[in-house]
């Protein structure tokens, strides 16, 4: 992670943070109530981490123009998270259709195979990402003064992901679904307060 901070300055700071990461796991799920696809086989389930977003973005800052004026913003941009290709069936009867993931050879002659395989044709857990985000928040505060048993009225106004972008949730990996792979869902449009 490379980090700058820019503090102390008479009217304004800043923080810019840009993180590489890059996580692996063993099977799906918190580690309380792992799943894995084949028991006897624990590499099947090496792969990446359900929580992995390789790249983050993320800006902020704060100005204070005049008096008790200060506008503030945000900005993240994050790489998408993984998801997990699988049959959408109970293949190796484990009582778990949530994992079982597509072999090649076996199921790829009606669609191929978009996940990277390992050295089996098996595909990889979380072998496929879904879309990122890209946000810009911002805020205005003005604090009136009041000396009459108050301390101050303060005055707040929001906009939350002020491009309206939409932001895509990441598609289902369950190959047996209409919607395999095709976003249905996104983030929060504009919204102000």
């Amino acid at each position: 992670q490379l980090s700058f901070i820019r503090r102390m300055a008479n009217r304004w700071s800043a923080r810019l943070a840009y993180t590489v990461q890059e996580s692996h796991f063993v099977g799906l799920g918190n580690p309380d109530a792992r799943r894995v696809w084949l028991d006897d086989d624990i590499r099947a389930d090496y792969g990446r981490f359900g929580s992995d977003r390789r790249q983050v973005l993320a800006a902020s800052g704060t100005v204070n123009p005049w008096s008790t004026l200060t506008f503030a913003a945000v900005l993240s941009a994050i790489s998408g998270a993984p998801i997990n290709e699988t049959v959408g069936t109970d293949v190796n009867r484990d009582n778990d259709s949530g994992n079982d993931r597509p072999i090649r050879g076996v199921n790829d002659s009606v669609r191929p195979i978009l996940s990277d395989v390992d050295d089996q044709g098996r595909a990889v857990i979380n072998g496929l990402e879904g879309p990122g985000s890209f946000l810009i928040d911002a805020s205005f505060r003005y604090q009136l003064q009041i000396d009459k048993g108050l301390d101050s009225i303060d005055l707040f106004y929001d906009i939350f992901n002020i491009m309206n972008r939409t932001n895509l949730l990441p598609p289902t990996g369950n190959r047996a679904s209409p919607n395999f792979m095709i976003s249905t869902a996104a983030q929060f449009p504009r919204q102000m307060q």
